[in-house]
């Protein structure tokens, strides 16, 4: 929500109702309650890791900017490409960040490619669920309650683009992150 902040001091309106970014965080935190339940990689069980908060906040740093930066180009996508609604603007929006911080979880949680190392069945049914409950709320009637709005073929189509580009980027930054700092 830190791109929140920014876009504000730019944009013409609040790019996200105070609702909104509160659905947000609920949505995309709920998955969060199941990370306790995740698997282990064996590295870790064979010899235990000691904690480094240096490198821990420069893995949150570095992954934070990427975030910001593919928020921000996503703004400038939706106003200038799209050229969206102020509402549809919103509601991609909504559904953009809340099913991105669900899928980058699953790279974020390992240092190996995501599709190499299993989730917990209790993540990745929470994160199922989350993203179900995002693609029905700006689906259907009930996202007005929200202020959202229905979202064309060609929005969804542009947000499973973004979708895919961050991943590849996080997974690719990921990469190099980890070898540069020799923790795969």
């Amino acid at each position: 929500m830190f791109t929140v902040a920014i876009s504000s001091l730019f944009l013409k309106f609040i790019p996200l109702l105070p609702r909104q970014i509160l659905l947000t965080n609920l949505i995309s935190d709920a998955p969060l309650l199941a990370v306790s339940t995740d698997t282990v990689e064996p590295s870790y069980l064979k010899k235990p890791k000691k904690l480094d908060l240096k490198l821990i906040s420069r893995f949150m740093f570095y992954f934070g900017l990427i975030s910001s930066v593919f928020d921000l180009l996503m703004i400038v996508f939706l106003l200038l490409v799209m050229q969206a609604s102020v509402e549809t603007f919103r509601t991609a929006w909504f559904a953009e960040s809340v099913l991105s911080e669900i899928l980058i979880v699953f790279s974020l949680r390992t240092s190996q490619p995501f599709f190499k190392s299993k989730p917990s069945k209790w993540l990745l049914w929470m994160s199922v669920l989350a993203a179900a409950v995002t693609v029905l709320l700006v689906s259907t009637p009930l996202g007005k309650m929200f202020g959202l709005v229905w979202l064309g073929g060609q929005m969804w189509l542009v947000i499973v683009i973004v979708l895919g580009l961050y991943l590849l980027l996080v997974e690719t930054a990921k990469r190099r992150f980890f070898r540069k700092h020799h923790e795969e």
